[in-house]
């Protein structure tokens, strides 16, 4: 087993926003950061922007749901993501089901789970 906490650095932060725009605009003002990456969705809305701080990502994003924060979903609160290693993924997998952890959600490169807070957190090997 490897020394779990030795290997963790912070891989992106990420806010929800119900007005993304006015959001965005804060973090560019507030910070003087420019967005390095602007995803859309498919009818070609902004979805989400990234801002490069430091080593860490900050990715700013448009919620989709009432704000209604007992209602929301895992998938719709914000996200405070690990960087790990690729080959890492599947021991940390084994890891959090030994401490009785379920994953709420996976993408390709990431695995979501929730704190005892109900906080959402990652790890992840994006971009490899």
């Amino acid at each position: 087993m490897i020394n779990m906490s030795s290997t963790l650095t912070i891989h992106h932060i990420a806010f929800k926003s119900d007005n993304l725009e006015s959001y965005c605009h804060f973090y560019e003002n507030v910070f003087q950061i420019k967005a390095e990456k602007t995803l859309h969705d498919e009818t070609g809305h902004v979805r989400s922007k990234w801002y490069r701080i430091g080593s860490v990502i900050l990715m700013l994003e448009r919620r989709d749901t009432a704000p209604n924060t007992s209602q929301l979903t895992p998938e719709h609160r914000n996200t405070f993501v690990f960087s790990i290693k690729k080959n890492e993924k599947e021991i940390w997998r084994t890891h959090l089901q030994a401490q009785n952890i379920s994953l709420c959600s996976e993408s390709p490169y990431t695995i979501y789970f929730l704190d005892p807070e109900g906080q959402r957190l990652g790890l992840s090997h994006y971009p490899d």
